[in-house]
């Protein structure tokens, strides 16, 4: 038997919502996270902040519900801080992420001065949970970086160039 990797560990919510959920689900409205201050408020992703909200408190009654948009991720830019040619062409960039965070793209730009490198991490719309990470990923780039500087698109600045230890 091959073991299988979770995508998703979801926090542990109320007994009640858990039994909601595939009901919710079937609306296309995931349940995100629950908060106790006073009223007990659920945070929601799905389709439409007024259906989403008419769906939740019809299958559960009376909570609050924070409606965070349609899906419950979002794609943002991320910094890159340190970088290598593993070999010739092929750039590492290091980047930061954090439980389910994960790249999910690179945008490259080279001329003769510079390569210029933009990274897109997939996040959670409701506070990410889990340990940060320093997470190696490669691009090729059209010709070996030789003396051009490496410039984070996020916040135009270069990127240190490092050796790791062997």
């Amino acid at each position: 038997m091959v073991p299988t990797m979770p995508i998703s560990t979801p926090q542990p919510l109320s007994p009640d919502i858990e039994d909601a959920r595939p009901g919710l689900l079937r609306n296309g409205i995931v349940v995100l996270d629950e908060f106790l201050h006073g009223n007990r408020t659920i945070s929601v992703a799905g389709p439409g902040e007024e259906r989403s909200i008419a769906v939740v408190t019809e299958i559960l009654g009376n909570v609050e519900v924070d409606w965070v948009g349609t899906s419950s991720r979002m794609l943002l830019p991320r910094p890159c801080y340190r970088c290598r040619e593993r070999e010739p062409s092929q750039l590492q960039l290091r980047v930061i992420l954090a439980g389910e965070e994960h790249v999910d793209q690179i945008h490259v730009a080279e001329d003769a001065e510079s390569v210029v490198v933009l990274v897109t991490v997939c996040c959670a719309l409701v506070g990410e949970r889990g340990e940060r990470m320093d997470v190696p990923c490669n691009v090729w780039l059209d010709e070996p970086l030789g003396d051009r500087v490496v410039v984070d698109g996020s916040r135009g600045a270069p990127i240190d160039l490092f050796v790791p230890d062997v």
